[in-house]
């Protein structure tokens, strides 16, 4: 009988073939006494030399078969293992008395159950990362071997409950078909390195792993997120027919790799990448990108248990800005507030947190944190084309406090003789109602404009975009947004300003000859939206894209613009 789970498509692409099971080995077992502590610091200190080394070999395998910039994450790993930080800790667990395994079992745990608590699915990739580390490290302690999956039978749907960089890394292509696991999410490491491989993966499908016991012959669509099995003879030639015709489509889009984004008649656009970590930036690179558009730098700051220095936060915008080599990197300030919540931050009981200290506001409040954070975007805006965003602004005041501070902070660099860059631009997020409404006043204060379409969304329709019993009101589909947006990108034509799009929207084919229309000229999406955009961009004309969007903006309802939309979409 046929059966489907569902879950989270992580890699794209539909794979054909007969389900094996693995199952990680069980670490435990170890010591909980210790009678040498420099002995037992010697056994901690020997197992990071050796994980650090091993996840080095790794990288210089899959830099040879994939490309540098997937085998950073591998080296990220071996970054992680060295850490002062988490090193002071284990071993002064060690010098109290306990094992290593014991006192780096503790420590992990910590930031794995911290991380992997957020509603923020990057902050759960910690938790993966973190994870990863423990059980490697443990598994040289313990004299376990390492995970290899080197030399799986041809045709394997590999089902797992979860799988370390290690055991990915290891995999052949040429014999894995198709990967599926229970937990772990799209952008994890083990997704990007399933993308990077080609690997069609569905993540996230709780139940699967429970459900088989291997052999049977199954299909993963990886680009719906589905696991089909018990399927006729038939309906396997059909999927066999599909799976072909995505390697025509995925071979489509290689043309794109590198190439200037722009309409059929050849006016140019901006295509930039949505982040939020060094990692983002590499995979992002690969495909050619004008820049980043959108950098998330609340994740440095919920992937840790205390603030980010300025000294922290200043290498690694100093390290993506250098690594654009000039073209522009938009830093947007702490986005925290709402579901995001610092744990080290004092954070009041708020009946409606995403109606309540957010975002601009936020760092208004906390204004030595938020300090910190103006004089690292200063120090970095010195070694690359550096522009700052506000989010959640409601209001002209908000733009010219953070100008004052910005101001202020520059005469202390100057005075402290730390260079910063002569020029930083200061945009805004238009996300609110009220953003939108003050936007021609805006547009004479700010810099550049950004649309953030999930939150203006959520905001307009009032409809919280995670509560399931308004799901329905949540569209950017809906008139009321799409004139939002239009009257966003005649406020910046009539002020003289950019206007971008980085949320959702901008990576959506349907809602692209809106944009085109309105004169948006720059689009910030997802790393893997980024070739699908780029040849969708290059199918419209603008005059064909004036005609849709003029007849869009004459309909009254979400459903009659979905239609009229998906009537004229362009393959």
């Amino acid at each position: 009988m046929e059966r489907v789970y569902r879950g989270i498509g992580a890699s794209p692409g539909i794979g054909i073939g007969r389900v094996l099971i693995y199952r990680e080995p069980e670490l435990a077992g170890w010591s909980e006494t210790i009678e040498d502590t420099e002995r037992e610091l010697e056994r901690y200190r020997a197992a990071v030399r050796e994980f650090s080394a091993r996840a080095e070999a790794r990288a210089e395998g899959f830099e040879l078969a994939v490309g540098a910039q997937q085998a950073e994450i591998l080296r990220s790993q071996a970054a992680m293992s060295l850490d002062p930080v988490l090193a002071e800790r284990i071993e002064k667990k060690i010098i109290l008395g306990k094992p290593a395994e014991a006192a780096l079992d503790d420590e992990c745990r910590r930031f794995i159950e911290s991380f992997a608590a957020s509603s923020e699915e990057v902050l759960r990739l910690r938790a993966a990362d973190v994870r990863d580390l423990r059980d490697g490290l443990l598994r040289i302690l313990l004299g376990l071997p390492e995970t290899d999956l080197s030399h799986l039978p041809p045709s394997t749907v590999l089902i797992a409950d979860d799988l370390s960089l290690a055991a990915v890394s290891s995999l052949d292509p040429a014999n894995v078909v198709g990967i599926v696991l229970s937990h772990s999410g799209q952008v994890s490491h083990c997704a990007i390195l399933a993308r990077a491989l080609e690997i069609p993966a569905v993540v996230g499908t709780p139940g699967v792993f429970e459900a088989l016991s291997g052999g049977e012959v199954a299909v993963v669509d990886g680009t719906k997120g589905e696991v089909h099995l018990g399927l006729s003879p038939n309906k396997l030639v059909g999927w066999g027919r599909n799976r072909e015709q995505f390697r025509l489509l995925r071979d489509s889009l290689r043309e794109f790799i590198g190439k200037e984004t722009h309409t059929a008649e050849g006016v140019p656009l901006c295509l930039e990448a949505n982040i939020g970590s060094e990692n983002d930036v590499l995979r992002a690179q690969e495909y050619g990108i004008d820049g980043v558009g959108l950098f998330r730098t609340e994740f440095m700051f919920q992937s840790r248990d205390y603030f980010p220095t300025e000294e922290e936060q200043f290498q690694v915008y100093q390290r993506i800005a250098l690594a654009l080599q000039g073209r522009p990197l938009t830093l947007r300030t702490l986005d925290a507030g709402g579901d995001k919540l610092l744990p080290y931050l004092h954070h009041p009981q708020e009946e409606n947190p995403e109606l309540g200290c957010r975002g601009i506001r936020l760092c208004l409040r906390e204004e030595r944190m938020f300090r910190t954070q103006l004089r690292a975007i200063l120090r970095a805006s010195a070694f690359g084309n550096v522009r700052m965003m506000l989010p959640l602004i409601t209001s002209v005041d908000e733009l010219r406090h953070v100008r004052a501070l910005v101001a202020q902070c520059r005469e202390e660099l100057a005075r402290e003789g730390l260079p910063c860059g002569r020029d930083l631009p200061l945009g805004v997020m238009i996300e609110t109602p009220a953003a939108v409404v003050m936007a021609r006043l805006l547009a004479r204060e700010a810099d550049f404009f950004s649309v953030g379409t999930n939150d203006l969304t959520q905001y307009v329709m009032a409809a919280d975009r995670k509560n399931t019993q308004v799901a329905g009101y949540y569209s950017h589909y809906d008139p009321a947004v799409v004139r939002s947006v239009e009257q966003i990108a005649q406020a910046a034509r009539e002020g003289g300003i950019p206007v971008a799009v980085c949320g959702e929207a901008g990576a959506d084919p349907l809602y692209l000859p809106l944009l085109l229309s309105f004169g948006v000229r720059e689009l910030s999406v997802l790393p893997a939206a980024l070739l699908p955009t780029r040849k969708a961009v290059s199918r419209w004309s603008l005059e064909e894209a004036h005609a849709v969007a003029a007849r869009a903006l004459e309909l009254e309802t979400e459903n009659q613009v979905r239609a009229w939309l998906e009537e004229n979409k362009r393959l």
